[in-house]
């Protein structure tokens, strides 16, 4: 007797039912993980160019600047969302050659990404303390969607700078016992 092999047409509709199922119970998630990682991804930019900023004021014992713009290669500020950041020796942005530290130029336009934040330049000492804009800031790192610490979906993000030249990545929606909490 010969035995055959494959599927029924039977099997595979069941098949492609439970598939169907468990894609559109995943598909909310995962687009909410991607926006999470939008997030995390800028944060994680932002930290970094402000961690170079007070490396290499440390490095040189001189100022140096980290500022946030809405412009790539500019130190321009206008009504466009801050996509890019600029470190540069010296107290004031500046595009020159001898002066520039590291350009980033930002986010894709489609990112709906936003930097929140009082302060858009950010300088550093030669001891790596935060001298402008003088007190403890932050920087808010939000998604398209409501923030968690809002009752939303979207975990948003803060970078925490400290007068004393801490900068440091925490997450306001965690309770204030968690390590990774802002306080």
């Amino acid at each position: 007797m010969l035995k055959t092999r494959g599927l029924t047409l039977i099997e595979m509709i069941i098949g492609i039912a439970i598939l169907s199922v468990l894609m559109a119970l995943a598909i909310p998630n995962f687009s909410a993980w991607i926006e999470n990682m939008k997030i995390r991804g800028t944060a994680e930019t932002l930290l970094s160019g402000l961690q170079l900023a007070r490396a290499e004021a440390l490095k040189g014992n001189a100022a140096v600047s980290f500022s946030l713009h809405d412009v790539a290669e500019s130190c321009d500020t206008g009504n466009e969302p801050l996509r890019h950041w600029v470190v540069n020796r010296g107290i004031a942005c500046s595009m020159d050659a001898a002066s520039l530290v590291s350009v980033f130029n930002g986010k894709p336009t489609g990112d709906k990404t936003l930097i929140d934040t009082t302060s858009t330049h950010f300088v550093f000492n030669g001891l790596g303390r935060q001298i402008a804009p003088g007190s403890n800031t932050s920087i808010d790192i939000k998604g398209g969607s409501s923030c968690a610490s809002d009752g939303g979906t979207a975990r948003c993000l803060r970078i925490a700078i400290s007068t004393g030249g801490g900068i440091r990545l925490c997450d306001p929606a965690l309770p204030t016992t968690d390590a990774q909490a802002c306080s």
